[in-house]
């Protein structure tokens, strides 16, 4: 089957009503069904391949079961925009651009839950993530648990983060630092942003040469807007002359994606590519100088004509392209009897034709160009055998000769309520196999389908996010099983049997009902992922040390009030999260993590915590929300990256341990009961990031806080200093300060410390704030305070410049406060 590209219109800038056509009826309204019926229909007419929204969108338009149900009609498929912050580019949402990542996740995890819940699966989801004010720390953050949460929910092979202004990718270089740590990340490639930040158009050979080797493997979506170095949407597109250089340069790289998609059809192998124009209207499109309220050129006809001309190109490319990995189709039961015995790749998925149409595409990966009916097992290109692999999201029935042979399973989000299969022995007269495609109209799988217990080859198994109350026994006998993932069921309990797959590398648990878990787990000694989180357990069985490889233990939300000793034996293990629970100790040999990078018990019952000098390569340790009264002994993490402590009960730091947190780059303690900022804070040359706010902290504030040369934010809001040393105007990299709401304005030194802060965080386009007026506790003012500092605090549009008496001559050396 040769590889297409399908082409999406965007709802941004589509013609309002009265620009629409009535084919009898009502026009309707913009929030109508009729308009949202007109408005599919037109872009069916214009020769779409379905629509890019946001849930904002699906909503105005009626909501996602309507817009679905119309996208059915028209054979149009769909693509579904989500927000982490700044949600549609609403005013009204602009503040949950200055949230923090928590804040930032939990709203990626909702519009991806909502995503996930729609009744016809996306073909793309396009993820405006996180905030282009983070520092590097807080990008990485956030991006290890969306990645977290994609894999979770199911979505990850089909979401892509957009290089959008405003959030973590806005800018080629951070892009490139994320993508070295984070290598499975796919991106939304708008590659006018780039251009825009960067001012130029990124077409010199260096830049080229990091483009396609390093930016372009990761490109799943395009966004096809063509900018300048001054603008993101070029002024008058439709003029070749103006537009040219531009316009070279875009399909230029737009090329490259393509053939780079066309090359690696066997690894990108939802068989097509994607595509959305983006010209928008005003103030991205110029005003026509006779009606200032439409735009200078149809919008609308223009991404249409993008659409068809990028079509045009993307078929030449397909001509053109090598025959690398050519794919066969065939009639539906020859075809799962033909892939299955080459090794090849068997999807059972939503066609094109709507919601009734199903389709099984048999990809057999023949290297080298040859013949696809040679059914011999060839080794790949990259040195492995090809992977054989069935995907059902439907009802199908299959040969059940054929289905031993498939070596893996992926029924996630099945949207079937039955599979059934036949014997290859039941065929008509014609010879031909009777098994047909069965709808029932239920909405997920309800049991594990018996013929998956029959397939001794099989190594992976995915039934993630269906209906299913239970595992049976027989799937002890799946003996090549490395991989198996049941999160977001039904499941109460486990069966025994499943410790008899002694293979079992990867076991994904989450988000059902279970209390608990088996007690023979440990014989899994092959386990290197479990992952058990949102379940109701209790307790974890004590034969978990037995699992000598494992390396990522999820058990967070659940109701553990202790971990087993056994855990503590789980030498291998890298990544611990036991937050969300009640626990109120931890084992006593921690010592023997040698290997723990991340350690998470966040919200938990947690009083003491053993000494973790010997977790020497830890390097993020989230301890918030318990009732620790004391940080144990932490001296040999000097690779310790990020430490969050807030809300406990902690008087004082370890001074010590402190001391050799050479890396430290995020300290947050905020709510907590220290009386002084640590002078050993000092030792800490990496920190970019201190949050000492709601301590009663008073003055003076040490000095050493001032040496801090790296440090970007830092909060103090909630405390009770009153005046500050001069040194801290000397923190020049500074972009959020809070200096909490009682210092004294009329002491001369504290009030230079503010404008010089203030002038800092306004170089580095931050902010700085220093509480509410009615709060200040300050007895005098400066004589001239009130034509001076009467809106120093209010965060105005222009606010004037601060001064004291006697800085007036010196007035010019500060930077105006923005």
């Amino acid at each position: 089957m040769r590889r297409r590209l399908k082409c999406f219109r965007s709802l941004w800038g589509t013609p309002g009503t009265s620009q629409l056509p009535v084919d009898g009826g009502s026009r309707g309204t913009p929030g109508s069904s009729c308009y949202a019926a007109r408005l599919i229909a037109h872009i069916g007419r214009q020769g779409y391949d379905g629509i890019e929204a946001s849930l904002g969108d699906l909503e105005a338009l009626g909501g996602a079961r309507v817009v679905q149900s119309l996208l059915a009609t028209h054979e149009l498929e769909l693509i579904v925009g989500v927000y982490s912050g700044w949600v549609d580019y609403e005013p009204q949402h602009l503040h949950q651009q200055f949230e923090g990542v928590n804040s930032h996740v939990a709203r990626f995890r909702q519009q991806l839950e909502t995503v996930c819940d729609l009744v016809d699966r996306p073909v793309r989801i396009n993820a405006h993530s996180g905030s282009d004010h983070w520092l590097p720390i807080e990008q990485r953050e956030f991006l290890a648990q969306a990645l977290e949460i994609e894999k979770q929910l199911g979505c990850d092979d089909i979401l892509a983060h957009e290089t959008h202004r405003g959030r973590v990718f806005y800018s080629p270089w951070p892009t490139l630092a994320l993508l070295e740590e984070f290598p499975s990340l796919k991106l939304t490639l708008d590659f006018s942003h780039w251009c825009v930040v960067s001012e130029r158009l990124l077409d010199t050979p260096q830049e080229e040469e990091w483009l396609l080797k390093r930016i372009v493997p990761h490109v799943r979506h395009v966004h096809g807007r063509v900018g300048t170095v001054q603008a993101a949407q070029l002024p008058y597109p439709l003029d070749a002359e103006l537009s040219r250089d531009e316009m070279a340069r875009f399909q230029r790289l737009w090329d490259a994606i393509w053939r780079r998609q066309l090359a690696e059809a066997d690894e990108i192998s939802d068989g097509f590519s994607t595509f959305t124009p983006e010209y928008g209207p005003i103030p991205y499109a110029p005003r026509d100088p006779k009606d200032r309220q439409r735009e200078a050129y149809d919008v609308d006809e223009l991404c249409a004509q993008q659409a068809a001309g990028q079509r045009k190109i993307f078929e030449r490319l397909v001509l053109t392209a090598p025959a690398s990995c050519p794919k066969l189709t065939q009639t539906r039961q020859e075809a799962l009897l033909q892939s299955t015995a080459m090794g090849g790749a068997v999807s059972i998925g939503k066609a094109h034709g709507g919601p009734a149409a199903d389709r099984l595409t048999a990809t057999s990966v023949v290297p080298g160009g040859g013949d696809a009916s040679d059914k011999k097992n060839q080794p790949l290109p990259y040195g492995g055998m090809s992977k054989r692999k069935l995907t059902m999201r439907h009802t199908i029935r299959l040969d059940t000769v054929a289905a031993q042979t498939l070596q893996a399973m992926v029924l996630d989000m099945a949207r079937t309520g039955h599979v059934e299969l036949t014997s290859t022995a039941e065929r008509d007269s014609s010879g031909a196999p009777t098994g047909t495609l069965s709808q029932r109209g239920l909405t997920s799988l309800w049991r594990v389908p018996e013929v998956v217990l029959s397939m001794p080859h099989l190594t992976e198994l995915n039934l993630r996010c269906n209906e299913i109350s239970s595992l049976p026994k027989e799937i002890a006998a799946l003996a090549a099983l490395q991989v198996l993932i049941v999160s977001k069921n039904k499941l109460a309990v486990l069966p025994e049997e499943l410790t008899h797959l002694t293979k079992l590398r990867v076991l994904e648990v989450a988000d059902n009902q279970l209390t608990a878990l088996p007690e023979q787990l440990g014989d899994l000694t092959a386990l290197e992922e479990l992952r058990a989180n949102r379940n109701r357990l209790t307790r974890l069985p004590g034969s978990l040390g037995g699992c000598r490889g494992l390396r990522v233990l999820h058990v967070f939300i659940n109701a553990l009030t202790e971990l087993a000793d056994a855990v503590s034996s789980l030498s291998e293990l890298e990544e611990l999260n036991a937050s969300n629970n009640q626990l109120r100790s931890l084992p006593t040999e921690v010592p023997l993590w040698k290997n723990l990078r991340r350690l998470l018990l966040q919200v938990n019952q947690l009083r003491t915590l053993p000494a973790l000098d010997a977790l020497s390569n830890l390097e993020v340790l989230h301890l918030q929300q318990n009732q620790l009264q004391a940080l144990p002994s932490m001296t040999s993490l000097v690779h310790l990256v990020k430490l969050d402590a807030n809300t406990n009960c902690l008087t004082e730091l370890p001074v010590e341990s402190v001391a050799h947190m050479t890396a430290l780059a995020y300290l947050n303690l905020r709510h907590n009961q220290l009386t002084e900022i640590p002078a050993v804070l000092a030792r800490c040359q990496m920190l970019e990031i201190l949050d000492l706010g709601d301590n009663p902290i008073v003055s003076p504030v040490a000095v050493a806080l001032s040496e801090l040369s790296k440090l970007r934010t830092l909060l103090l809001d909630g405390c009770k200093l009153t005046v500050l040393p001069i040194d801290l105007i000397g923190l020049s990299r500074v972009s959020r300060v809070h200096l909490g709401a009682r210092l004294y304005m009329d002491d001369p030194e504290t009030c230079e410390v503010v404008l010089g802060l203030r002038g800092n965080c306004a170089r580095n386009d931050g902010w700085l704030k220093t509480g509410d007026w009615a709060d200040r506790r300050t007895d005098s003012m400066p004589s001239d305070f009130w034509e001076c500092y009467s809106t120093l605090d209010r965060e105005l549009p222009d606010e004037p410049k601060c001064r004291t008496p006697d800085q007036v001559e010196a007035e010019q050396s500060h930077t105006a406060i923005s």
